[in-house]
């Protein structure tokens, strides 16, 4: 991955977050704010036209449309990287996945929000960096749903408050990797009231249906391609739930046809612009949903298509 000095690499798992930048030492990574959940909708505030002081002279804000790009990172808030540090720093973007480098090397989903984006967790190859490494920089502003500015001459800025990245497009490609087959097992939800009994989401045969304490409560017709997951037709059943503002929350999300993401390890992140849901399927290992079929046992119905 690096040079010789760098041979004491191994792999954890790490996130991209703001906490990082705080972290003084070398080669460690501070673990992510979980991401805000479908329990309690939290809209992004739009940012100002003008950059609202975030973007430097000369950019303008745009919307996220970065998907199937490369860049390489040519300045740290204003400071040109070449001066401070000798290897190249990196960011890449399939559909799903958000891969970026400097000292260290992540990877991991990301769904585009409303005028920018949000990054789940990653997977990181740690080695033991120098202080100066751009990591914690680079992890500050991935993580935190950026401004995004172009200029004149192509190049894009991602800003957040105290901190910015300017990108140069680079010809480089990143292969998607496969994801597990959506019908190979349900997803477990990860919501904020979910508990052990979190709210699980299954395709089957171009419908999906949601578990929320009892089976379908709420279903409807999908379409997952070009990372967009278009339903319609999208009904809440009229079961019994202790959690009904989630059900609601969950019925109008699914209603916008949200942005969705998968990993080859049954990773799953869904956006509807404001809200991130992150999940996990339950496949090859279906003990996650477990508690679904347990209450389909003892019910009238609750197929799960793959659970």
């Amino acid at each position: 991955m690096k040079s010789s000095k760098y041979l004491n690499s191994i792999a954890i798992v790490a996130a991209l977050c703001v906490a990082a930048c705080d972290s003084g030492d070398a080669g460690t990574t501070a673990p992510p704010p979980e991401p805000k959940t479908a329990a309690t909708p939290s809209p992004v505030p739009a940012a100002p036209m003008g950059g609202g002081g975030l973007l430097a002279d000369g950019f303008a804000p745009i919307a996220f449309d970065l998907a199937g790009t490369s860049w390489l990172v040519i300045a740290i808030d204003g400071q040109t990287l070449g001066e401070r540090y000798s290897d190249l720093a990196t960011v890449h973007f399939t559909q799903s996945m958000l891969h970026w480098q400097a000292c260290n090397y992540h990877e991991g989903l990301y769904v585009p929000t409303r005028s920018s984006f949000a990054a789940g967790r990653a997977v990181a190859t740690l080695v033991n960096c120098p202080q100066d490494t751009p990591d914690p920089a680079m992890a500050q502003v991935l993580g935190g749903r950026p401004l995004i500015g172009s200029n004149s001459e192509g190049k894009i800025q991602l800003a957040v408050e105290g901190r910015s990245l300017t990108l140069s497009q680079i010809d480089r490609r990143y292969n998607e990797p496969p994801a597990p087959p959506l019908e190979a097992g349900p997803f477990r939800l990860m919501t904020e009231d979910g508990g052990t009994h979190p709210p699980v989401l299954s395709f089957k045969g171009g419908t999906f249906s949601v578990w929320l304490d009892c089976a379908d409560a709420i279903t409807g017709q999908a379409q997952v391609s070009e990372g967009r997951m278009r339903t319609s037709k999208v009904v809440p059943a009229q079961c019994e739930t202790h959690r009904p503002t989630t059900r609601r929350t969950l019925e109008t999300f699914f209603r916008s046809s949200p942005a969705i993401a998968r990993g080859p390890n049954g990773e799953l992140m869904l956006s509807d612009g404001d809200i991130i849901i992150q999940g996990q399927q339950c496949y090859p290992d279906p003990s996650g949903c477990d508690h679904v079929k347990r209450t389909a046992q003892a019910g009238p119905d609750g197929d799960l298509g793959g659970a």
